[in-house]
């Protein structure tokens, strides 16, 4: 296998290559970590199909994804805390509506071509400054956060039955966390 090493230091490379590095070691490790640890890593996956339905539907009407992704992860998360649904169920239905909506969407719009060559081509090459600066904010933001959500999540993994005195106060930092 020939691998072109000249590629590193073309300039339409550097920003998607900072933003893949920044979201690779600063943001989705410790994330990954936590939801882990909260064993909500089925709800991780419910809410990216639901950010990636939103981002696509999104698209569809003329809005960026940047902007489109975080409203379906937003409904998702208000869908689970005021419908009150116990257990992981919806997070499976979460999935399954994400998937599906997304394939409808695209077989019935232009959107369906440029989802194939995103997967063929790969999505690093399309990071422009605003990615980069998003994960540049979102890694400082996690950084700064992790002394304090680490602490609460492992105690809450660790003692589960400490927290059951306040019960005020867990809801608050699930929420947050979430």
């Amino acid at each position: 296998m020939n691998i072109d090493w000249q590629i590193l230091w073309d300039p339409l490379f550097h920003i998607p290559w900072l933003a893949g590095c920044l979201a690779a070691t600063f943001i989705l490790p410790p994330i990954g970590v936590l939801l882990r640890l909260r064993d909500e890593w089925l709800a991780a996956l419910g809410l990216a199909h639901l950010a990636g339905l939103s981002a696509l539907a999104g698209l569809a009407i003329g809005i960026p994804t940047v902007l489109g992704a975080p409203v379906g992860g937003l409904i998702g998360i208000l869908i689970k805390f005021v419908g009150n649904f116990p257990g992981n169920t919806i997070y499976v239905l979460m999935i399954l509506i994400g998937w599906s909506c997304t394939l409808l969407i695209a077989a019935n719009t232009p959107l369906g071509s440029v989802m194939g060559h995103a997967l063929v081509e790969g999505q690093l090459f399309f990071a422009t400054w605003i990615h980069l600066w998003i994960n540049l904010c979102l890694g400082i933001t996690i950084m700064l956060l992790w002394p304090w959500m680490s602490h609460h999540i492992i105690k809450a993994c660790l003692f589960p039955g400490h927290n059951n005195q306040d019960s005020s106060v867990v809801w608050r930092w699930h929420l947050l966390f979430n």
